[in-house]
């Protein structure tokens, strides 16, 4: 006597349509997931420069020293002129003229940050070329003592942040629109 053995497996058809599915869910996951990078990417970026900011103020007042903030190409001298995406360092400004001294009385590096992503765009108008923190906490800019640095993405806006500084050199981050970036 012969017995049947059941067969296992899917049909070409059941297959396409398990596919299909699949391809359905996912055209509604991958945008979101999309999104939600891009939205990560932002909030890490601007809490890079928040942290800086931050760590700037509090050597200034622990230590006694302007600290200054200016963009960097290199994370070794400042950078007048280029945009903030570039990079950044803080350094312990003796001389409070802004710039890095080098040579054997090098002003001393506490932070650096390398280039941002080029699909983001970071400016300041108080800001211009650098901020720098005096011992007593202040805030002081290249065009002004309080403003906001922007970090801004002109192909999506929706995540569009700045970092605003108050004259006390108090930071704190705001989403801003479309409109805010230049």
């Amino acid at each position: 006597m012969h017995q049947l053995r059941r067969q296992r497996g899917l049909t070409l058809m059941e297959l396409l349509q398990t596919v299909g599915i699949v391809a359905i869910v996912l055209s509604f996951g991958v945008p979101s997931m999309t999104s939600m990078v891009r939205k990560n990417q932002a909030v890490t970026y601007t809490n890079e420069i928040l942290s800086t900011i931050h760590a700037a103020r509090s050597q200034a007042m622990q230590n006694v020293v302007q600290i200054t903030i200016c963009k960097s190409k290199d994370q070794v001298r400042c950078t007048a002129g280029a945009n903030w995406r570039t990079g950044w360092i803080a350094f312990a400004d003796r001389n409070q003229n802004q710039v890095r001294d080098m040579g054997d009385d090098a002003e001393e590096i506490v932070y650096a940050h390398a280039r941002l992503d080029d699909s983001y765009a970071m400016q300041s108008d108080a800001f211009a070329d650098w901020i720098a923190f005096r011992p007593n906490g202040m805030a002081i800019g290249s065009n002004g003592n309080a403003g906001m640095i922007e970090l801004c993405n002109s192909s999506h806006p929706d995540v569009n942040r700045a970092v605003s500084i108050s004259r006390t050199g108090s930071p704190s981050i705001e989403t801003i629109g479309a409109g805010a970036c230049k």
